[in-house]
């Protein structure tokens, strides 16, 4: 059985169209003013190797006062 149904040709045409006409479909678009603007998001890279320093940084420091401490142990053990 064969029903009638209603289809649209499609819109296009062949060849490039000109600066005009870019420039109207680019405004009437419903995603104008979205993809416009450049976003430079940090890559997980990034964030990951920001991480790593800041726990190198602390275990560092971790370090640098705990060898501090022993060291004014030592001064401490000779003065007596």
């Amino acid at each position: 059985m064969v029903q009638r149904t209603l289809i649209t040709p499609p819109k296009s045409e062949i060849g490039p169209i000109s600066d005009s006409q870019r420039t109207v479909l680019m405004s009437t678009s419903l995603v104008a003013g979205l993809y416009e603007k450049k976003v430079d998001r940090k890559s997980i890279y990034e964030i990951l190797d920001q991480r790593a320093e800041k726990i190198a940084d602390k275990k560092h420091l971790d370090e640098v006062a705990t060898a501090q401490e022993k060291l004014q142990e030592k001064v401490d053990n000779i003065k007596q």
